[in-house]
């Protein structure tokens, strides 16, 4: 048996839901990293 995706067996109506949450958090997480990691190049000499 084939998946089109690895959430289909789980639940396909919850599947898009969770991707959906899942790349949010990330979009948040990834700017507040850039934020907190990356210095300002004025900062920099």
């Amino acid at each position: 048996m084939e998946f089109e995706s690895p959430y289909d067996f789980l639940a396909p109506e919850k599947a898009p839901k969770v991707i959906d949450l899942t790349l949010e958090e990330l979009d948040t997480i990834l700017e507040v990293d850039v934020v907190n990691t990356v210095p300002p190049p004025l900062n920099q000499p």
